[in-house]
C-alpha cells in the first residue's frame, strides 16, 4: 500500500488514511532496520578485512624470520665445510 498512493479500494474494502499511514510507518521502520543491517555487515566485513591483513603481515614476518634463520644455519654449515677443507685438503673429495 505504501507504493500505491492512489489506492482507495483493495478487494472491495475501503483503504483509509489510517491504513496508508500504518503502511508508510511500517515501510519506514523496515527501511531503517535493513539499512542498519547493511551498515553492520559492511562494518563487520571491514573489520574482518583489517584482521586478515594483520594476520597476513604476521605470517609473512614469521616466514621471513624462519628464512633468515635457515640462511644463517646454511652459512654456518658452509663455513664448517670450508674450515674442514682448509684444515685437511684431503677431505675435499668427501664434500
Amino acid at each position: 500500500m505504501f507504493h500505491l498512493i492512489n489506492l482507495t479500494r483493495l478487494d472491495m474494502t475501503y483503504v483509509g488514511d489510517d491504513s496508508k499511514a500504518f503502511a508508510e510507518s511500517t515501510f519506514m521502520k523496515k527501511r531503517m532496520y535493513y539499512n542498519m543491517r547493511i551498515k553492520t555487515i559492511q562494518r563487520n566485513t571491514s573489520n574482518i578485512m583489517k584482521l586478515l591483513k594483520i594476520c597476513k603481515r604476521l605470517r609473512l614476518n614469521k616466514f621471513e624470520m624462519q628464512g633468515s634463520k635457515f640462511t644463517k644455519k646454511l652459512q654456518e654449515v658452509q663455513r664448517e665445510i670450508e674450515e674442514r677443507i682448509y684444515i685437511n685438503p684431503e677431505n675435499k673429495a668427501q664434500f
